[in-house]
């Protein structure tokens, strides 16, 4: 017959994982925001320095002003 394997898990190693998990969600944080921040800003570089023709790939800050614009709200 099979056994029946108990574990017992000490407050010293609940303590432990929960803190790397902690650790794990701030650092999906951190590079999910840092991410898209730094792909946008080298776009904007590129832009700026015309290695994309405007007409193709507007900068992002030509996006920005034209929407706010075109918008109701005055910036």
């Amino acid at each position: 017959m099979g056994k029946l394997l108990a574990t017992v898990t000490t407050t010293k190693e609940v303590k432990k994982s929960q803190k790397k998990q902690k650790t794990n969600t701030l650092h999906t944080i951190i590079f999910g925001s840092l991410t898209p921040t730094i792909l946008i800003m080298l776009w904007e570089l590129l832009c700026r320095q015309g290695v994309f023709p405007t007409y193709q790939l507007p900068a992002p800050s030509v996006i920005l002003k034209t929407q706010l614009s075109h918008s109701k709200l005055d910036f």
